[in-house]
């Protein structure tokens, strides 16, 4: 799964491109450092989707249980449900330490605000 990296001031940018074929994984140590527990996924440019909802939702829950916030950027239904469906399987507590937008600034927003 082809991705970038995008560090802003206050997030990370977890830019998805291609095929979508395995999971993001959240661990202890994030990636930006500096305690920096904010991402986004941006699915804009993921041309096929592979991937299984359950590994889906076992990283979800995960980046829960570490105290991640996450935004998704999912422009297209598709994404859009399997990241809904994911949050659900994973019991992950959507709107709290997750959502999910089809609208790129709204995500951003949720991220800065919470």
């Amino acid at each position: 799964m082809p991705y970038q990296l995008h560090e802003h001031a206050d997030y990370l940018e977890i830019r998805v491109e291609g095929a979508f074929q395995s999971v993001v994984h959240f661990e202890a140590e994030n990636p930006a450092g500096a305690g920096l527990f904010r991402v986004l996924l941006n699915y804009e440019a993921v041309t096929e989707i592979t991937v299984d909802a359950l590994s889906v939702a076992a990283q979800a829950q995960l980046a829960e249980e570490l105290g991640y916030r996450v935004a998704v950027y999912a422009p297209r239904p598709a994404l859009f449900g399997l990241s809904r469906q994911a949050f659900q399987l994973g019991h992950v507590e959507e709107g709290i330490s997750a959502a999910v937008f089809t609208d790129l600034n709204a995500a951003r927003e949720w991220l800065r605000t919470g």
